[in-house]
């Protein structure tokens, strides 16, 4: 039973699709903040780059667009800019084009002038005048349908492609008018280009449900459930309009458990954040991603069967039908490579290979997928068609700057060391110089006690100076400070305190040296308790204090 769920709020709408309780798509929009692919915008060519063979154009964003030459359409220039014998694009040129992806990160978004206008039943190609059927449908029926194309009044210098809903019940007069209507459409773009004297938007996609329904609403949906009596109302309307005998399939959601909540999308959703997906036969696949490509490797679990080659080829085909759903869960795209468990058989190999195509056929991205190798390595390229789960769930770690490891408490002590010394070489021959301060996280202090304990006593005695390590939870494991305070500092922050009658004490605050006794017994409790796991001395005058010490160095 497949469903779709729609949500929407204040802040976003979300769109879900549930096939027998299990999440098989996610999506959202900010309701402030909408896509933008699939818009057809007026640009115009800032530069044109012969070494990335792309160009960049102004086209009323912040960030440049990014056109691939092999996406430059000579029709649309010679036809729509004006330009009627270019044979190449130029600085200046305003041109048409079309968002193909969203902005990613650094990148910015990817352009088109290949212009595609989608309906429900079929997409329009202005600049084409070859019309086809979806690939994803059957031979049987994408027979059928190309005989209907026949039949079909298109105009001349327009290609259609139809596409699967239209496979179900292809009604020539449905057919036809939204071909007309999508011509209209063109046409209205068209006048609105030529009007237009800077970059600017020239048509916008529907909103996200709206585009959503348009695209995967067909008979083998069972049900639309909708949270939200203005967004129902939307829904509503737009399938009485474009497919009528579905209306049916609609439901008001009224109860107050949230709609995602009831039916477990919120907990399927939390998934995506691991990198690690366990399959029922006890085998799992490690998700991940570089700046390169996505890496997906397979693991068999523990098995009572002897035969290797089944077992490997079981838990391949299992593994097959999760990935592809991990694919479109987080709109994986680009290069992705899949380290399947080896297997001798070919037979074996093109049945996984069948099956992973297989579970994506309803996916909307263009894809293309390999054999597997003698290495069990399968390779797909897939078209990004937003941020996924990783751009809308996860940003990178600020301990580790998204590596997915963090220094060792060792590494960091060491540098810890070496900025100490660092400071106290270049403090060289300051008298005023009376005590250094270093915060730390606990673990990291841990490893200044347990093994430079003897080297911070030697610059103590050499430098005639005290050190004070301070252990803290606000710090993160690789980062800490080294303060060095002059006496002279000191001496004036306390004439100032006592002139205006504010100092500390009067505040009802302990002074310096009291907090540091206080702190100093608290820390011999603790040693007290922690004795069988740590050595018996310490380093004389440690503290444990979550404030800030004023002043200092930062390191």
């Amino acid at each position: 039973m497949r469903r779709i769920l729609i949500a929407q709020d204040s802040v976003e709408v979300r769109v879900a699709v549930l096939q027998d309780k299990t999440l098989w798509a996610l999506q959202s929009e900010g309701v402030e903040t909408e896509k933008i692919r699939g818009n057809i915008y007026k640009a115009r060519v800032v530069s044109v780059e012969k070494g990335l063979d792309a160009a960049f154009v102004d086209f009323g964003l912040q960030k440049h667009g990014f056109l691939p030459l092999n996406e430059v359409s000579l029709k649309s220039l010679r036809t729509i800019s004006g330009k009627v014998r270019a044979r190449s694009l130029g600085v200046g040129d305003y041109v048409l084009v079309q968002v193909q992806r969203e902005e990613f990160g650094h990148k910015g978004a990817l352009l088109t002038m290949n212009i595609t206008l989608p309906g429900r039943f079929l997409v329009l190609m202005p600049f084409s005048e070859h019309s086809g059927v979806s690939r994803r449908l059957s031979e049987e029926e994408r027979a059928r349908l190309k005989n209907a194309l026949k039949v079909l009044k298109i105009e001349d210098g327009f290609g259609v492609i139809l596409r699967t809903c239209s496979a179900e019940a292809f009604d020539i007069g449905e057919v036809q008018s939204e071909i007309d209507e999508l011509i209209g459409l063109w046409r209205k773009i068209v006048a609105d280009f030529k009007q237009a004297r800077q970059p600017t938007i020239l048509h916008k996609e529907g909103r996200l449900h709206i585009r959503f329904l348009r695209d995967f609403l067909d008979s083998s949906v069972s049900e639309v459930v909708v949270e939200g009596e203005q967004v129902y109302r939307e829904v509503l309307a737009f399938v009485r309009d474009k497919a009528p005998q579905l209306v049916h399939c609609l439901r008001l959601y009224k109860d107050k458990v949230p709609l995602f909540t009831r039916n477990g999308v919120e907990t399927q959703a939390m998934a995506l954040l691991s990198n690690r997906v366990d399959l029922p036969s006890g085998g799992s696949i490690v998700i991940a991603q570089t700046e390169a490509l996505w890496a997906i490797d397979v693991n068999s679990g523990r098995t009572r069967r002897k035969d290797i080659e089944e077992t490997a080829f079981l838990t391949n085909m299992e593994a097959a039908r999760e990935i592809a759903r991990q694919i479109v869960l987080r709109d994986m795209g680009g290069l992705i490579v899949v380290d399947f468990i080896d297997m001798e058989s070919l037979d074996h190999r093109e049945q996984v290979r069948k099956e992973i195509e297989h579970a994506l056929r309803q996916d909307k991205a263009r894809l293309h997928v390999s054999a597997i190798g003698d290495f069990g390595l399968l390779a797909l390229s897939r078209q990004r068609l937003g941020q996924g789960s990783e751009g809308t769930m996860l940003e990178a770690c600020t301990a580790c700057s998204g590596t997915g490891k963090v220094e060792k408490p060792f590494s960091v002590a060491r540098r810890v060391v070496a900025r100490l010394k660092e400071g106290l070489a270049l403090q060289e021959g300051r008298d005023a110089l009376d005590k250094v301060t270093i915060k730390v996280h606990p673990r990291v202090a841990t490893e200044l006690f347990d093994r430079w304990r003897d080297l911070i006593l030697q610059l103590e005695k050499a430098h005639h100076i005290r050190i004070t390590v301070y252990a803290t939870e606000e710090k993160e494991r690789s980062d800490f400070e080294v303060l060095f305070s002059d006496r002279k500092v000191d001496n004036q922050r306390q004439d100032i305190a006592q002139a205006s009658g504010a100092s500390e004490n009067r505040k009802g605050l302990p002074t310096p040296d009291e907090t540091h006794l206080a702190e100093a017994k608290k820390e011999e409790v603790r040693r007290q308790k922690s004795r069988k796991r740590r050595r018996r001395h310490r380093p004389r005058r440690v503290s444990k204090d979550n404030t800030t010490p004023g002043g200092g160095e930062d390191a």
